[in-house]
């Protein structure tokens, strides 16, 4: 297998720059979402075993 990336003659710069500043956007709201979805659903069954589970 082969596996071939084709080299840019040339970069910009704003770019660059643009993918930089956003590229934590790019990972950390689709983690972010997923965190606080773990979080409430461990919330919830925190609630529910106090209730339930309490001697």
């Amino acid at each position: 297998m082969k596996f071939a990336v084709p080299i840019q003659s040339s970069y910009s710069r704003l770019e660059l720059i643009i993918r930089f500043l956003f590229g934590g956007l790019y990972i950390g709201i689709p983690h972010g979402f997923l965190l606080a979805i773990f979080g409430l659903w461990g919330f919830i069954l925190g609630v529910v075993a106090f209730f339930f589970y309490t001697i």
